[in-house]
């Protein structure tokens, strides 16, 4: 079996990773001391408005390495 994993920086429609079976593992985003999973948390709409309203930029960071060993184990379970 081949999966296709990739991080929300990727950026790829609801339709493209249902379609292909897609694992999207969420980048982490920073807005006023709050932390959000990005897709699971904050939309991008809601990401828009908070930022409208934030008052320091927001920041992003990728996934760690252990968000993507824990995708890899449970796809391996399957």
């Amino acid at each position: 079996m081949i999966q296709v994993i990739t991080d929300s920086a990727a950026d790829l429609p609801a339709e493209i990773v249902k379609k292909y079976n897609i694992t999207v593992v969420p980048l982490t985003v920073h807005i006023d001391g709050k932390e959000y999973a990005d897709g699971i948390d904050i939309s991008a709409q809601e990401f828009y408005e908070k930022m409208s309203k934030a008052k320091e930029l927001p920041k992003t960071s990728q996934p760690s390495a252990a968000s993507f060993i824990k995708v890899f184990k449970e796809l391996e379970s399957k």
